[in-house]
């Protein structure tokens, strides 16, 4: 089930997107209630997981090549992971 979610975070999929991916997969079912539970608990503790830092560099790198591009003066992006 790690592997599912790790894999639906890595191409920016909610839980319910994941699910019409994989529904030939016989655990289907289970993968999306673990990986949207998991979510929920991950928001109501204001956190977020390790693929999710991908996914905020990935973001964060689009803003700031669109910030350059239409701002001569910027300072670079800084991102700091601590584990």
């Amino acid at each position: 089930i790690r592997w599912h979610i790790s894999a639906a975070k890595s191409i920016a999929m909610t839980p319910e997107q994941y699910a019409l991916r994989i529904k030939d997969n016989p655990d289907s079912a289970l993968i999306t209630q673990v990986y949207a539970r998991y979510e929920e608990e991950l928001a109501k503790n204001n956190a977020f997981d390790f693929d999710e830092f991908f996914l905020i560099a990935r973001v964060d790198l689009r803003y700031e090549r669109a910030v350059r591009k239409n701002s001569p003066k910027t300072t670079p992006l800084t991102l700091t992971i601590f584990c």
